[in-house]
């Protein structure tokens, strides 16, 4: 082989390595914080749908714990909360451990702060209004959307 195909071999293989390292590192292959259901809540009429709130813990990083919701329509396993978790898929996050969740129907799910002092924009990561065919209504959390 001559040396330019070499080259180019070489800076293409380094290429391949780094789009499915970098496809790992945001889909969270390499997250090894400790994912936890923390409440699980069916909706009571069909469709039957299932929130969830999940705390991340992380004892190598800085960054403490974080609360998120997940909507789905099973029980979701370790893989899928860790790739959800890396997605847009988070209906709300917070540094807070007050979340609570209740369904007013199948298409609307309440989460609400359980503490006295709400939640403020700077302690939100992640919050939409809708998802999935699922309007969220926000209680003591400052509802802008981000």
């Amino acid at each position: 082989m001559s040396r330019a195909t070499i080259t180019t071999l070489a800076i293409l293989g380094t290429g391949v390595a780094l789009a499915i390292g970098g496809h790992g590192l945001f889909r969270g292959y390499f997250d090894r914080g400790k994912f936890e259901v923390r409440a699980a809540k069916w909706s009571s009429s069909p469709p039957k749908r299932l929130a969830l709130i999940v705390e991340r813990s992380d004892n190598e990083a800085m960054s403490g714990y974080a609360y998120f919701v997940l909507i789905g329509d099973h029980m979701f396993s370790q893989n899928e909360i860790k790739h959800a978790y890396h997605s847009d898929a988070v209906v709300f996050a917070t540094n807070r451990d007050c979340v609570t969740l209740d369904w007013k129907d199948s298409s609307t799910l309440l989460v609400t702060c359980a503490d006295t002092t709400p939640i403020t924009d700077s302690q939100i990561d992640a919050l939409r209004l809708r998802s999935g065919g699922v309007d969220v209504s926000y209680v003591n959390i400052s509802n802008r959307e981000k």
